[in-house]
């Protein structure tokens, strides 16, 4: 029997990637970007498997398999992580607390990733899973902070990388006034003229030399009164 998977990743690239590589297992394959999508398809149709994302918009993978794990109809629903984004072993942690069966780190060697889904499949098909139900009040309370703590981690990761991004950029831009600065102070001190223009061919700098040449009080004079070079 054709096993019909449900891929969840608001990326359209690795949604592609996946869809392909079942496809070519002989899989059938739905997608969803993210999890309110994904709950709407395993409400409509039978599925035998989710492989989803955790980081997404309208509602993430924890989420998702919070909302399937204390349904009667979809606990049973073998459910896998495979993230990129959520790959601490306290994101492997929450991840398990809420019941999902695996927990998969991208990328992986798409041919072991097809065996890890394959055995998955065929263990349940042993075991004959029950309904999941919800956890109890304590699980509930653990849950909800594990999770807090999560989304906390990744936004402080986050703003980290950003620090850091600007931190390079302020350094590259930095670097590049510096480097226009000598360029200027050699452009206008030696004994012959200089322009500089873009890929337009519009002269964005004369040195002096350049304006007196041409007959100019100023460079700034030169770059208003001559236009620029025709193209070839």
């Amino acid at each position: 029997m054709k096993k019909k998977i449900l891929i969840v990743d608001d990326n359209i690239e690795a949604r592609l990637l996946l869809e392909t590589l079942f496809r070519g297992s002989g899989s059938a394959v739905v997608s969803a970007a993210n999890g309110a999508e994904a709950v709407e398809k395993l409400q409509k149709e039978t599925f035998h498997l989710v492989i989803s994302d955790i980081l997404m918009p309208v509602m993430d993978g924890f989420q998702l398999c919070r909302e399937c794990k204390a349904s009667d109809k979809l606990g049973h629903l073998p459910f896998i992580f495979y993230s990129a984004t959520y790959t601490d072993n306290k994101d492997e942690e929450l991840a398990l607390k809420l019941g999902a069966d695996r927990f998969l780190r991208k990328p992986m060697e798409p041919t072991a990733f097809i065996e890890t889904i394959q055995a998955l499949l065929k263990d349940t098909e042993k075991r004959k899973l029950k309904p999941g139900r919800p956890p109890d009040l304590m699980d509930k309370e653990e849950i909800s902070k594990l999770y807090s703590e999560r989304l906390v981690n990744k936004l402080e990761k986050k703003t980290l990388a950003l620090k850091a991004e600007i931190l390079q950029r302020q350094r590259v831009e930095k670097a590049l006034r510096i480097s226009e600065e000598k360029y200027r102070a050699i452009a206008e001190t030696v004994p012959v003229a200089v322009t500089v223009s873009d890929l337009e061919r519009t002269i964005t700098y004369a040195s002096p030399q350049t304006a007196d040449l041409h007959g100019f009080d100023s460079p700034g004079e030169l770059l208003i009164s001559i236009p620029p070079s025709p193209a070839d």
